[in-house]
């Protein structure tokens, strides 16, 4: 199986996500990795207006909370499901229907952090 070439590394939730209780401190919009100098994504959100105002018709606050930890979650995410293949893969052939325990705790944990 070919490997996907994106950003390696752990990405960074912007800022408005983790500073969310603190609207004075900095609240750019940008997804980070600290192996590059420019953003691996920019999450949009609702500035409240109505479109003929100037409005955005972007998702709102709590949807791009989500998004964001959605899209941070996808190295992540992606090497889950190599290990899930792989071990699927493995039970298929082997007939060990154990062998997935641990893959399977660490995508719920996964789908746990995702959804706080």
């Amino acid at each position: 199986m070919k490997k996907l070439n994106y950003t390696k590394g752990e990405w960074h939730l912007p800022h408005f996500v983790t500073n969310k209780d603190n609207p004075e401190s900095c609240q750019c919009v940008f997804v980070l990795n600290e192996g590059i100098c420019g953003s691996i994504a920019d999450i949009q959100i609702d500035n409240g207006k109505q479109i003929s105002e100037g409005g955005n018709d972007c998702p709102p606050l709590e949807e791009a909370i989500a998004n964001a930890k959605l899209i941070c979650s996808a190295p992540k995410m992606y090497e889950l499901l190599i290990k899930m293949t792989h071990q699927f893969k493995m039970i298929k052939h082997e007939c060990k229907a154990n062998s997935y325990n641990s893959t399977i705790e660490q995508a719920e944990s996964l789908l746990k952090k995702l959804e706080k």
